[in-house]
């Protein structure tokens, strides 16, 4: 198995940052530590993990695309 990226509730001793935009989703659908596993959770439960910061305007919304 390759090495991946590691899902918010596994890092520690660094930030883990979230646009105020996730928060105020009604689910978030994120990395389950697995190659095949998603967890589905209310997003206010990422502001309980001890490193996360959340940030206004984080994440720029994406142009629509043109269909060229």
């Amino acid at each position: 198995m390759e090495i991946g990226g590691v899902t918010a509730p596994g890092i520690e001793g660094l930030p883990v940052y979230v646009d105020r935009a996730v928060v105020e989703a009604t689910r978030v659908v994120m990395g389950g530590g697995n190659r095949t596993s998603k967890i589905v959770l209310d997003p206010a439960e990422l502001t309980k993990l001890p490193a996360v910061e959340v940030i206004d305007g984080l994440a720029k919304a994406s142009a629509a695309p043109t269909g060229e």
